[in-house]
């Protein structure tokens, strides 16, 4: 990435920290759909609930029940 947006930071005189801003969001919004992801597969297998999940993951509980209530709203 900072192969491609080199060239344009120094020929648009960017600061580099703005590059840098920009690979992070964009690699932590990554992170975050991969999560959500994987909190999907949990809850449509059953295999654990909702606060284990949470848990193994290390993400808000209250983030993993607003998951599952889009999978299911009447959970």
């Amino acid at each position: 990435m900072k192969r491609i947006l080199g060239p344009i930071v120094n020929e648009e005189g960017m600061a580099q920290n703005i590059v840098d801003t920009w690979m992070e969001e964009w690699l932590q919004q990554g992170i975050r759909q991969d999560q959500d992801l994987v909190v999907r597969i949990l809850l449509e297998r059953k295999m654990l609930s909702p606060d284990e999940i949470a848990s193994f993951l290390e993400v808000g509980p209250e983030h993993v029940h607003q998951i599952a209530r889009e999978i299911d709203p009447s959970s």
